[in-house]
């Protein structure tokens, strides 16, 4: 016996009462780092195929936990919402919640103290805009000034330490990240994102090396037979650029996608900072603008070339991607991932390719040729795409319209009853703050607009 009341009379001294404790009360398990933790590790063992598990730094958050109270607060909360995304409840509903107050509280705490410039509080804020990105309540130019904050507490921490494997992570993502929400420039050749991304290995990723060797290769005299070789199938005669790639990519799966995520990071940043405001000039007042069109569609070529030959690598070494026979998809096949993080990957650098293809489609006609080759290339990229649709049925609905945004682009070159088998599918995109399912003469124009913006025939603004 642990602890005993005192003995009452009961039913006029016939009975008395008394009230034992046989167990002291179980105390809380351990700290609220460790309790945050064992839900972080839980969710993200079991939950893998979710849009939430995709970072590779979340890894590493529990055993930094103990260290700042601001990543307890920010992974408490990215928790929560984890969990109201797998009951299929909105998301958005934990703006008003403790834990978002706490979270506030403690990133406003942290980055005003002497806990700034640590890892864990880059942490913190690259966690919490990843949240406030999935309540669908926020546009990213209403995240601007957060994400300018991630970029300055990213530059002031510098290079990550020698086994320091969060900050490593943290690092890596943010810094493929910065050209899309830096919102100022590319920040492509500066510390410490020139460390991590080496623009200056291929001739025409550096602007500054790519530039002096058009010089010499307007040297050379070519003989083009007719308009489309300056930039489809352009031949250099240079191995090293074509051998690059070969050079980067060991059997290894791990190291192919590597590479190929290493070449998309350079070729986004390009696309979207250098390249589409020039096709854009281009496109609106294409007249003696021919040389300067080949000139640009031929590094784009060269640039798609490779770029497909690393990316061709990684999938076809994938082993979380499966073929398989589909005779309910109107396509009679259809991929399948074991790894939500591949999926998004994927998706988004065929997204990508597929935009270099129809540059070069679209501004070749400015130049008086049209090319089939190149039409039926990009039309391939965009099915190999499609087929990637019926795995949405085993994603939360969160990770569902994420998804589904990386393949609208796709859905341009699609018939009405193809985007019709598609939509067909029944995703789910209802609920967590998002828009429903739209018929196709909504749908249509949203599709059309995004393609222009990002193959240089609308207006592309940065985030």
């Amino acid at each position: 016996m642990v602890n005993r009341g005192p003995m009452r009379p009961y039913g006029a001294g016939g009975a008395i009462e008394m009230c034992f404790r046989f167990q002291l009360p179980r105390p809380m398990m351990g700290t609220a780092a460790d309790r945050v933790g064992r839900q972080l590790v839980g969710l993200y063992e079991s939950e893998q195929t979710s849009i939430f598990a995709g970072p590779s730094y979340l890894e590493f958050c529990p055993q930094r936990l103990s260290q700042s109270s601001c990543l307890v607060d920010c992974v408490a909360i990215y928790c929560a919402s984890w969990v109201r995304a797998n009951r299929g409840q909105s998301v958005k509903d934990v703006l008003g919640s403790r834990l978002f107050k706490n979270a506030i509280r403690s990133l406003q705490i942290a980055t005003n103290s002497n806990e700034a410039y640590t890892p864990e509080t880059l942490a913190s804020m690259v966690i919490f805009a990843r949240l406030l990105n999935f309540t669908g309540e926020y546009e990213h130019s209403q995240l601007r000034d957060h994400h300018f904050g991630i970029r300055h507490v990213a530059q002031q921490l510098g290079l990550p330490g020698q086994g320091d494997l969060l900050h490593t992570r943290l690092i890596s993502e943010t810094a493929s990240s910065m050209p899309i929400t830096g919102g100022v420039t590319a920040n492509v050749k500066e510390s410490p994102w020139k460390e991590q991304r080496p623009l200056g290995d291929s001739p025409f990723w550096d602007k500054d090396r790519g530039e002096g060797e058009e010089e010499e290769e307007e040297e050379t005299e070519v003989d083009w037979d007719t308009i489309d070789e300056a930039y489809a199938g352009y031949n250099d005669e240079d191995p090293e650029d074509d051998d690059m790639v070969d050079d980067d990519i060991a059997d290894d799966m791990d190291e192919a996608f590597t590479a190929a995520e290493s070449n998309f990071e350079e070729v986004q940043a390009y696309l979207e900072r250098i390249w589409l405001p020039e096709l854009l000039e281009i496109w609106t007042n294409p007249l003696g603008r021919e040389e300067k069109t080949i000139s640009l569609l031929k590094i784009i070529a060269k640039a798609e070339r490779l770029f497909g030959k690393s990316l061709k690598e990684a999938w076809t070494g994938c082993l979380s991607i499966g073929k398989f026979q589909d005779p309910n998809f109107f396509l009679g096949h259809s991929y399948s991932f074991s790894d939500y993080q591949f999926t998004g990957m994927f998706l988004i650098m065929l997204t990508y390719q597929s935009f270099l293809v129809r540059i070069l489609y679209e501004f070749s006609q400015l130049l008086g040729v049209r090319d089939a080759a190149l039409y039926d290339k990009y039309r391939g990229l965009c099915v190999r795409i499609w087929a990637c649709a019926p795995s949405l049925s085993n994603l939360d609905p969160i990770s569902n319209v994420g998804t589904f945004k990386l393949m609208l682009p796709s859905f341009e070159i699609a018939t009405d009853e193809e985007l019709r088998h598609i939509l067909d599918l029944n995703i789910e995109l209802i609920g967590h703050g998002r828009t429903g399912n739209v018929d196709i003469p909504t749908l249509r124009p949203i599709i059309i607009q995004v393609g222009e913006k990002f193959t240089g025939r609308q207006e592309f603004k940065p985030a």
